[in-house]
């Protein structure tokens, strides 16, 4: 192999190396060199297309060829296998811990996820959703990309553990129609597909999508084994609705994409001292974005990146009670925001990246009620952010980045 010293602008002086490796029995389809890993593209590090080699940063690349060879299903089921991460599910929401760091009621909130670039965390609880709620078809993942640490002087708010930016295949990678029909134990069913093709005219368009239902197991628990209770038996309530489209629109140097999810599943745990073994538990979410791009990157020395975007959220919590009335939680957010970002190498080893962002949060509602109809807060919070930031890298050795 290879190696080459490669400077910021993509310049590269290159010296031969000879690697040897000994090796038994049949080559490993899933084995990767260590100059493919060092080369692999990221973007989530510094906004911009740069390898693993460069990267100043931690970072972890779950490829599509892992997905297939572990069989994961849904986003969690991946980052449990991150150096660093952990995951918990208390049956309702799967949660993301790093480095034994991860309270149980935070939603996520101190990890931010992007989908191809775009923020996914709602504007309510800035909750990121790793598990089932994602809705995402899991074959449409390119691949995924984790940066470990704080990364907030890019992204802000959120980025404290990581940042966890999912890559969608684009359309040459699906080629054509792919359907898959799956069915397993608990009453598990699930229908997936993507599609993936040239249009015409330099525009590629590729969909995918995902419709899960599981009925669930009914699960003990020793706290509840009393009669009044069903002996601490909660039966039939550890089911799972999920689904969503994702789609990508590409165009020369414009990209458009969109993507819709909707969750909805039972509560069998007595969260929040609710009636145990109520079928009427249930937290529904939803969620959906749409966005416009334009970048011209990578390019050798320069780069320009300009966005639009429309976001929405919703959630409804049904908790019932066995001597008050039954509690009501709703939450509907809507927001749009614009960014605009440069990148300029004034030489082969210093880069410049400065970048502005503005968002208007015009709906952020919250409603709180029960069956009588009294409501404890019906209220809206509107908010605007505005954020500037900046980075300059330079590079004054090979294997040293400021």
């Amino acid at each position: 192999m290879e190696p080459c010293r490669r400077g910021l602008s993509g310049m590269s002086v290159c010296a031969l190396t000879l690697l040897l490796v000994a090796s038994r029995g049949h080559a490993d389809p899933f084995a990767r060199s260590l100059e493919t890993l060092l080369n692999t593209p990221i973007s989530a590090v510094s906004k911009y297309e740069q390898t693993m080699g460069e990267a100043p940063a931690s970072v972890t690349v779950l490829t599509s060829e892992d997905f297939e060879r572990y069989g994961w299903r849904t986003l969690d089921e991946a980052l449990q296998t991150v150096r660093g991460l952990y995951i918990s599910n208390d049956r309702n929401y799967a949660y993301l811990g790093a480095r034994g760091f991860g309270r149980p009621t935070d939603y996520n909130n101190r990890i931010l996820l992007l989908i191809n670039g775009h923020t996914n965390n709602d504007d309510f609880y800035n909750s990121a959703a790793i598990g089932p709620t994602l809705g995402l078809n899991v074959d449409a993942i390119e691949r995924v990309e984790v940066v470990r640490a704080p990364d907030s002087a890019l992204y802000g708010t959120g980025a404290i553990f990581a940042v966890i930016d999912v890559i969608t295949k684009d359309a040459g990678a699906v080629d054509g129609l792919h359907a898959s029909i799956e069915a397993g134990s608990f009453g598990r069913k699930s229908l997936s597909g993507m599609y993936g093709a040239d249009i015409g005219g330099g525009a590629e368009l590729t969909l995918s999508d995902l419709w899960t239902n599981v009925d669930g197991s009914d699960l003990y628990y020793e706290e509840y084994d009393d009669p009044e209770t069903n002996h601490g038996r909660a039966e039939g309530l550890d089911w799972d609705e999920a689904g969503g489209v994702h789609g990508t629109l590409t165009a020369g140097d414009f990209r458009a994409q969109a993507m819709f999810s909707s969750r909805k599943t039972g509560i069998p745990t007595g969260a929040f001292e609710i009636a145990f073994n109520d079928r009427t538990a249930s937290t529904l979410d939803q969620q959906a974005f749409i966005e416009l791009r334009y970048a011209t990157e990578p390019n050798v020395h320069t780069g320009v990146m300009a966005r639009g975007y429309l976001d929405y959220y919703h959630y409804l919590g049904v908790y019932p009670y066995d001597e008050d009335p039954d509690f009501f939680e709703q939450n509907d957010s809507r927001w749009g925001g614009a960014e605009f970002r440069l990148r300029w190498d004034a030489t082969e080893y210093n880069r410049l990246v400065v970048g502005v962002e503005a968002q208007r949060h015009f709906r952020v509602d919250i409603d709180l009620w029960d069956a009588d109809d009294t409501h404890y807060l019906d209220d809206g919070f509107p908010f605007t952010l505005l954020s500037a930031y900046g980075q300059n890298t330079y590079q004054p050795f090979e294997n040293l980045s400021l």
